[in-house]
């Protein structure tokens, strides 16, 4: 069951937010053409771990700083200025700082034995409208990189593969996939009282792959005021994009909150704001609609539907060696969103599979109130029971897959396809909901015409830790599909924990659908 707590969230920022400090462009630290590959990294990173922390430098580019998003936007990388541009089927570009993402980084070129800067120039960039200022962008370095490859054969362009920009921020996508939700390289108190830390990826290094190569790699230096860090990411694209993380990070000082793995992404409404108001919520607005939890001490799939929320909510789930979770955008249906050149449906869910032994800690759900679909508003990662301090390190590794297809869904076993909870009487002291949940992929079901009874080949298994589930019904509503409805009078006015799921054999035949209302 699912323990929510309060916290202000003072941080979660939209994709590339980093740290404010003084402008101003120094020479890369020397060091850093040292680094070869992740061992010498993880040196650099594990003795800058004993210096004081240096912010990141910021562009010095005053128009740039200023420009409005769109303005920004309209400046392009030109791809024939690509590195390796016709060497193969990756292709390296950059983004310039500016707007969300001030940071200036370092980018370097590993040939053999030979670490090699990779120069800045404006005319990288086509300028557009800003051409007659290219004076005003020759100190601007990079902010970000970009990484293409052929993943659609029908075009005639390479296609975007993954992208690193913006604090520890990064995204990648597989065949057909839209941008939606992103990662990061960790999280720094998330979700407490005070400012989020928000580390930034301050140095890259690239090796060139072989031409039929299918995976690239990237070493990436982490920098922050509370920790230091190597990483190091094997992307492999596909129809399922997949990042290969290895990570060994350094606290500089006590952490109270660390999180492994993150990842955010943005919910303004659904299935149930459709239903509670349609005149306002008639479309879908969501870059992921789930949480999916694949947990180790039970070995439970449990599928959380995310809402709308009224100030912020920060739910637990406690684990020990978690098998995977993710958030994901299991409604593809083009026409539930608005604005068809967005592409909501296509927007892909990020699955984590850890490696090896994490121990024992909680996944956190983050959910904070927003009406801005360009507000990144939901937050999730593993938070260790035991996070390193000072003069400790900390080694972790995962796998992250960009998937359209959430990894519960397989032959015989159910998952939630949609469900919906309409409060009835929520100023009572024990407010009425009505709950219905949708299962699929059963190997079973009805036409869908006369919706029979489904027992005893399934039963429903209904708690709460707030009432006593009344009305449970459980009917065939379609080919492989079964809806569960019941009601539930909150013994708290302001919240209700829920969970349920179909039980044949004696044994889970479906994800559990986890549920928290809050007022």
């Amino acid at each position: 069951m699912a323990l929510a707590v309060g916290a202000h969230p003072a941080g979660l920022y939209p994709f590339g937010v980093g740290g404010a400090h003084a402008a101003g462009r120094t020479p890369p630290d020397p060091r850093l053409r040292k680094v070869a590959d992740f061992p010498s990294l993880a040196n650099l990173a594990a003795t800058m771990c004993d210096e004081p922390h240096r912010p990141a430098p910021q562009t010095p580019s005053a128009l740039l700083s200023s420009m409005t998003p769109a303005e920004f936007a309209s400046i392009r990388f030109r791809p024939e200025k690509a590195l390796w541009r016709g060497e193969g089927a990756h292709e390296m570009h950059f983004f310039k700082p500016g707007v969300y993402a001030r940071d200036l980084i370092d980018v370097f070129e590993i040939d053999g034995e030979t670490v090699a800067a990779i120069d800045y120039s404006a005319d990288l960039f086509d300028l557009g409208a800003f051409d007659a200022d290219q004076d005003l962008f020759e100190a601007a370095g990079f902010g970000g990189i970009k990484i293409v490859y052929p993943l659609e054969p029908r075009h005639s362009w390479k296609d975007e593969l993954a992208v690193f920009h913006g604090a520890s921020y990064f995204r990648v996508l597989g065949r057909g996939q839209q941008y939606g939700l992103s990662a990061r390289g960790v999280a720094i108190d998330t979700g407490l009282p005070r400012a989020e830390e928000f580390p930034v990826f301050r140095a890259f290094w690239l090796r060139q792959p072989d031409p039929d190569a299918d995976s690239i790699t990237v070493l990436a230096l982490l920098d922050g005021p509370s920790v230091t860090g190597a990483y190091r990411f094997d992307i492999a694209p596909g129809d399922e994009t997949t990042v290969d993380v290895q990570a060994r990070i350094f606290p500089r000082r006590p952490i109270e909150k660390l999180g492994l793995a993150p990842l955010t992404s943005m919910f303004l409404n659904g299935e149930s704001e459709a239903l509670i108001d349609p005149a306002r919520f008639a479309k879908h607005i969501h870059d992921s609609d789930g949480m999916l939890l694949h947990l180790g001490k039970t070995g439970e799939w449990v599928w959380r539907p995310l809402e709308k929320r009224a100030g912020y909510v920060i739910t637990q789930h406690f684990d020990e060696n978690p098998r995977g979770f993710g958030l994901f955008q299991r409604l593809q249906d083009a026409d539930a969103f608005p604005s068809p050149e967005k592409r909501y449906h296509l927007r892909p869910g990020y699955w984590i599979e850890p490696q090896g032994d994490w121990g024992s800690g909680h996944l956190q759900l983050v959910e904070i109130a927003s009406d801005d679909e360009d507000f990144d508003n939901l937050a999730l990662f593993w938070v260790p029971d035991a996070p390193p301090g000072p003069g400790d390190r900390r080694d972790f590794s995962y796998r992250l897959t960009s998937t359209m297809k959430p990894p519960s869904s397989r032959p015989g076993f159910g998952v939630v396809k949609r469900s919906s909870v309409i409060p009835l009487d929520s100023d009572s002291a024990s407010p009425y909901l009505a709950v219905t949940i949708v299962f699929s992929g059963l190997p079973e079901g009805g036409d869908g015409a006369d919706s029979q009874p489904i027992s005893p080949l399934y039963f429903p298994d209904v708690m709460s830790f707030h009432g006593e589930p009344e009305d449970v019904d459980l009917k065939w509503s379609g080919p492989g599909e079964a809806t569960l409805t019941f009601s539930l009078s909150s013994t708290d006015p302001a919240r209700a924990d829920i969970r349920a799921g179909l039980v044949r054999n004696g044994e889970a035949a479906t994800e559990i659908w986890s549920y928290l209302w809050t007022v």
